[in-house]
């Protein structure tokens, strides 16, 4: 070997000033990193493997991190892989996400990288806008031709939300080289499933627009439908509590997405979707008994009574407006069912199966009776689908439980029958994803719901049975991939309450949520978590 014919060794890439540096730091313990030479001297160490000194670089450059500094330290920590300070960098992009998103080194993040970020729900923007403008930016991004190229800066391409042909947006850019091609085509494949990570409900409907002309959309049908979906969204009439998982807000938006319910003695209490924390809100004197929840263009909704000597009075309804109770109106009874659709919330007297509605958001709300439901039924749970609303009876057949089910189309007010289902309507839920609605019984049967817009028709398939015991059933919400059932345990069994299931192509999970007896329906909402202190 040369460097024992010549007695000595050529340590190439490293200074004299550097190593005279390192060898400093090893024989006289001196502290010798500053902001000039950390990155050279964490080079040199790492080429020579002296690993104590590595661990101090990388410790010094995990405390150097900073708006001026993390570019530098990335591309290194990168290059020599180092998993503790990538680790540090990963939390600082998240929540400097606005001014990294602007730079030049976020376009050469990898795939894994970016979608770890976006996805993420600590990530910390100032508005969802500015996480989607970053996707199409790193998606159009083309690396340079030549590794010792430096790496190109980009225009802002969605910088003016104004109308613009495609050709003002997209560059052309000559493509000189087969790695730039390829790399081209690797971030187009991956456009969809980045954007399945944005919260694109959150994103204002201009930019959707504008993004929704772009030929790199027109181009995907997954990323075209994606686009569509959320801009859907935005001109829905009115929203119930149910999210899409495009329109969960990340942990920095100020709202949190809720389970909310009432204990038998009227408390209102929520426990948030994510992180599972129990809060209490503030209390209302008029609901104390019988408590319905329910949800319109993302308003709590409540009906209740109060108990004056003993003595119950009239039935209120109630919205839940800059944290407090605000009376709407009297309601015509106490068994009531609440159903939220289109541009009312339907309200079903049990005592006399009379349907009513109200326009929550005119001025002076009026209560207008709408329908008689069909006689003699048994009504046990209303919910919204499409054109109608849906309700639930309970009936016997031969000695055996059944679920009779009525629709009612809201635009011709006409009642029709549909085929019984097999299993019990008492306390059955519904609930429903990003592409389904459902049914559970409290047998455990799981259906969901068909409804094919073309023939206006209603059908129910049976999906599994994901327990073999009756279970009090409140209501249940998702939550991402996630089914969130909230009910009684009749095993008392502490492990029963944390069940997973796997129901293939409908939730990866299916978790039990413990509740009180008699407590009211349980329902998803998204509220402002500036007044709400979790539950100690």
């Amino acid at each position: 070997m040369r460097e024992v014919t010549e007695n000595c060794v050529v340590l190439r890439d490293i200074s004299v000033s550097v190593f005279k540096l390192v060898l400093k730091a090893i024989y006289s313990g001196e502290d010798i990193l500053t902001l000039d030479n950390f990155i050279e001297v964490w080079r040199a160490v790492h080429q020579l493997q002296i690993k104590f000194m590595i661990t101090i670089c990388e410790t010094f450059a995990t405390k150097s991190i900073s708006a001026t500094t993390w570019e530098k330290i990335y591309k290194t920590a990168k290059l020599l892989n180092s998993e503790t300070v990538m680790g540090d960098l990963y939390n600082f992009m998240l929540i400097n996400f606005d001014n990294v998103s602007l730079t030049s080194t976020f376009l050469i993040l990898s795939f894994e990288e970016v979608l770890d970020l976006i996805k993420s729900q600590d990530l910390v923007a100032s508005r969802e806008d500015l996480v989607l403008e970053a996707v199409i930016k790193w998606v159009q991004y083309i690396t340079p031709s030549s590794e010792n190229e430096e790496t190109r800066e980009t225009d802002d391409i969605v910088e003016n939300k104004s109308d613009k042909s495609n050709t003002d947006i997209e560059k052309d850019v000559d493509i000189k080289s087969e790695d730039q091609l390829i790399s081209i085509l690797y971030r187009k494949s991956k456009l969809a499933e980045l954007l399945t990570a944005v919260r694109t409900c959150l994103v204002s409907p201009t930019l959707l627009r504008h993004i929704f002309k772009l030929e790199l959309i027109s181009e995907d049908k997954d990323a075209r439908e994606i686009i569509f979906n959320a801009l859907s969204y935005h001109v829905q009439d009115f929203r119930d509590g149910q999210w899409s998982s495009a329109a969960i807000h990340r942990s920095c938006y100020g709202y949190i997405q809720f389970g909310v319910w009432a204990n038998s003695d009227g408390t209102i209490r929520v426990i948030g979707a994510g992180n599972e924390k129990r809060y209490t809100p503030s209390k209302s004197n008029y609901l104390q008994r019988e408590v319905k929840l329910v949800v319109f263009d993302n308003d709590l909704y409540a009906t209740g009574i109060q108990a004056v000597n003993n003595q119950n009075v009239m039935c209120r309804l109630l919205v839940f407006s800059e944290d407090t109770w605000v009376e709407v109106m009297q309601m015509p009874g106490r068994d009531l069912l609440l159903v939220s659709h289109g541009q009312c919330i339907y309200i079903l007297n049990r005592s006399d199966n009379v349907m009513y509605n109200i326009k929550p958001k005119q001025r002076t709300p009026k209560l207008i009776k709408f329908s008689d439901a069909p006689a003699k039924v048994n009504v046990k749970h209303a919910m919204s689908l499409a054109n109608y609303i849906l309700i639930f009876c309970s009936v016997t057949q031969n000695g055996v439980d059944e679920t009779a089910v009525y629709t009612l189309d809201v635009h011709t007010k006409v009642w029709t029958r549909l085929d019984n289902l097999e299993g019990p309507a008492e306390q059955l839920i519904s609930f429903r994803n990003d592409r389904n609605n459902y049914i559970l019984q409290t047998n455990g049967s799981l259906w969901m719901i068909e409804y094919k817009h073309s023939l206006k028709t209603v059908n129910f398939k049976y999906i599994v049975k994901l327990w073999n015991f009756d279970k009090k059933l409140y209501g249940a919400l998702t939550y991402r991939d996630k089914l969130l059932i909230f009910g009684n345990n009749p095993t008392k069994d502490p492990k029963n309450e944390k069940i997973l299931y796997n129901v293939s192509d409908h939730f990866l999970t299916v978790r039990h949520w413990g509740s009180d007896d008699n407590c009211s329906n349980f329902i998803p909402v998204t509220l402002p978590n500036r007044s709400l202190l979790p539950d100690t």
